[in-house]
């Protein structure tokens, strides 16, 4: 979704680019590096956790969050982290506490006045927000508009800051695992103990899930087949996987980082394990008794990236579909 995007993005960096607007995004607020930017990204998070909090996100709200995104001109893995915001379980608890770290953030009055525009925005679109979404947003409204950005209160916040632990909270975490392994974001968030290993079984996961978008449509011998593999994986009951899956299944493909997986599993797993991954996924992609031209050439980009030989993959493919 974001392709385009990101070479127009990427067309208005080049200093060649004499475009007004172009001129526009390499002004000194869009340097990625920018604290304010790193704010104006922890808002983008805020709203679209926000918006998610009914448990769906409008296709208007999405678009509104879309253009803001792209006038702050946010590369794809700040994107991608933002929509991390749109899978996740995020409690109250923990939006109270993005809420009150970006009031901590906050440090300009141009910004502040962005951000209430923004929030603005968001509650006159009267079709789209839930009651209790409505709530959130004017409550946020409201102590923003409380946020002082004298240089004192920004010197106090500063002091503030330097005082405070610099970890990262486990859902900025798994936001920015979400921008390489949105399974594992994903997994860690339903199963969190330690010991279990998260970014393997979502690269697994992950490989399982480019291939059945691969067609552009997800059969339902498809899912059960994912279904089934994602239980043994996770260690739990096909039944108790259902909602998981099909979670899992709304990840967008283009958000899956296939060379990293491939990484991953060429680093902790041995050839014969991946190779009888390998295996699975023909076996996924044949559950309907079909194997079609897009899901054998998505396999043999799969194979490459498990560092697997041209043998291995007929090898597996005939294990997996008997052709």
């Amino acid at each position: 979704m974001f392709e385009s995007l990101n070479q127009k993005l990427q067309s208005f960096l080049n200093p060649a680019n004499k475009n007004p607007v172009a001129r526009h995004f390499r002004e000194p607020q869009y340097v990625q590096d920018n604290e304010e930017r790193r704010t104006q990204v922890l808002f983008l998070k805020l709203l679209m956790a926000i918006a998610k909090h009914d448990g769906k996100i409008d296709p208007q709200e999405f678009e509104l969050l879309q253009d803001y995104a792209f006038s702050n001109a946010l590369n794809e893995s700040e994107w991608r982290e933002i929509q991390f915001y749109a899978h996740a379980k995020i409690s109250d608890q923990e939006l109270e506490n993005m809420i009150q770290t970006l009031e901590k953030e906050v440090r300009s009055r141009v910004q502040k006045e962005e951000f209430l525009n923004a929030i603005r925005d968001m509650i006159e679109a009267d079709s789209m927000l839930a009651d209790k979404e409505r709530e959130v947003f004017v409550s946020l409204r409201g102590r923003l508009q409380e946020v002082e950005t004298t240089l004192l209160d920004n010197t106090v916040k500063a002091l503030g800051k330097a005082l405070r632990s610099q970890t990262p909270s486990s859902t900025e975490q798994n936001a920015s695992l979400y921008s390489l392994n949105p399974v594992a974001a994903v997994l860690k968030q339903e199963i969190p103990y330690e010991g279990f290993n998260h970014e393997i079984i979502g690269a697994r996961l992950g490989l399982m899930l480019i291939l059945i978008h691969s067609d552009n449509e997800v059969q339902n011998k498809e899912l059960t087949a994912f279904v089934e593999l994602a239980s043994k994986q996770l260690g739990k009951h096909p039944e108790d996987t259902q909602e998981l899956a099909h979670r899992l299944l709304t990840i967008p493909p283009e958000h899956f980082e296939l060379a990293h997986l491939g990484r991953l599993m060429v680093e902790n797993l041995s050839e014969e394990s991946r190779f009888e991954w390998l295996v699975s996924l023909f076996r996924m992609a044949y559950a309907d008794g079909l194997y079609h031209d897009e899901e054998d050439r998505q396999l043999r980009f799969i194979s490459r990236f498990l560092l697997l030989s041209t043998r291995q993959f007929l090898e597996a493919r005939k294990l997996g579909t008997g052709s």
